[in-house]
């Protein structure tokens, strides 16, 4: 590897104007693991020759993968401006400028490829989800649904679905589900769990519920995801001893199933039962995904209940660094900080992640117990 760096990099000093080396180039430092050198390589060649096309492009798609989204989407507007015929820069620019929010940028672009019959579907699907993102709730609807036979029926009708029910018309929801289950069969599955989240959000009669998951299971009786969301509803409504039976159940079957492992052992911890037998589940989980937030978070909150406020500390301060400010990694953080004396850096934690989620019902159900007293 090092050999190839220092042929292209003899190769630009005879050819500085050639563009291949340079791409070359910043593939083999992030093959080296230097991505942030390969990114920098490409963005002084570029500052030199600003019309170089491959150089331009190379760097934008190194942009996206090291996901410096908003710079990828300055040079795709950039390639977009200097040639409009060029499909591939066309998407590349639609789906930065989707993922960015700038939907005035995004809406022509996806309606342009609308045209496009290679396009059709992605691009109605994606313009669907433009206009739902930016609160056209009636026309991504209807964009979703006449999204055609392809890999993004499905899951343009379960956002449609999903819409419908946020408008108070669930049963029209469940019933373009129960079609789409007909006409999609190899996404059933997909198809039963996704009407049974939004059942829950929906906060359906529980009966309702439970009968459509026996149903789903009877249909999938090989399913994990199917029994493992089934136990974290059971949590939900507070029936432990189903819940446990389900999550034992995944377990059964795959010991290795890190998300059934570190629910029980957190649901345990938080009732404070068993707490031995929780932290057991919770550090086998933690063992298969070292870096996972939420098993982070239920170490910390498993050692809390067992008094060990120090090792607490510790995990959830790696909780808090691993996730992407989730609030109730927050409220735990900040409750342990509060018992442990650290009442200031509580108060901060809390008002912090409330400023990114100010409806959390975690957070404002621990502030009022501590910050009322």
């Amino acid at each position: 590897m090092r050999e190839a760096a220092a042929s292209l990099r003899k190769a630009i000093v005879l050819r500085p104007d050639w563009a291949q080396p340079h791409v070359l180039l910043s593939r083999v430092l992030v093959a080296q693991g230097r991505p942030a050198e390969g990114i920098q390589h490409l963005s002084e060649t570029l500052k030199t020759y600003p019309d170089n096309r491959l150089v331009r492009l190379s760097y934008a798609r190194l942009l996206v993968a090291e996901r410096k989204y908003g710079l990828a989407l300055e040079e795709f507007r950039r390639l977009h401006k200097s040639d409009k015929d060029d499909r591939e820069v066309h998407y590349a620019y639609a789906m930065m400028a989707t993922q960015q929010s700038a939907w005035d940028e995004a809406r022509p672009l996806w309606q342009s490829l609308r045209n496009d019959p290679k396009f059709r579907d992605e691009a109605t699907y994606f313009l669907g989800q433009v206009e739902e993102l930016d609160g056209n709730s009636a026309l991504a609807i209807g964009l979703y649904k006449s999204v055609d036979k392809s890999h993004f029926r499905v899951d343009a009708l379960i956002r449609a679905a999903s819409l419908l029910a946020d408008q108070d018309q669930l049963l029209a929801g469940r019933d373009l589900l129960a079609e789409a289950r007909i006409t999609e069969p190899e996404r059933a599955e997909d198809i039963y769990l996704s009407e049974l989240q939004m059942l829950q959000k929906a906060e359906a009669d529980p009966e309702v519920i439970l009968r459509l998951y026996a149903t789903a299971i009877k249909a999938f009786p090989e399913s994990n995801d199917l029994i493992y969301n089934r136990g974290l509803y059971y949590s939900d409504l507070g029936r432990f001893d189903a819940m446990e039976v389900d999550f034992q159940a995944v377990l059964a079957r795959d010991e290795d199933h890190a998300e059934s492992l570190n629910a029980l052992g957190y649901m345990l911890a938080d009732r404070g039962v068993r707490l031995d037998e929780a932290l057991t589940y919770i550090h086998r989980a933690h063992k298969l995904r070292p870096d996972n937030a939420a098993i982070l978070d239920s170490l910390g909150w498993a050692y809390y209940r067992k008094g060990d406020y120090q090792t607490a500390l510790r995990y959830l301060r790696e909780a808090v660094q691993a996730s992407d400010q989730d609030d109730e990694i927050a409220a735990h953080f900040g409750e342990v900080l509060w018992i442990s004396g650290e009442q200031a850096e509580a108060r901060n934690v809390w008002r912090s992640a409330l400023e990114v989620v100010p409806e959390s019902k975690h957070l404002r159900a621990v502030m009022e117990r501590f910050l009322s007293e």
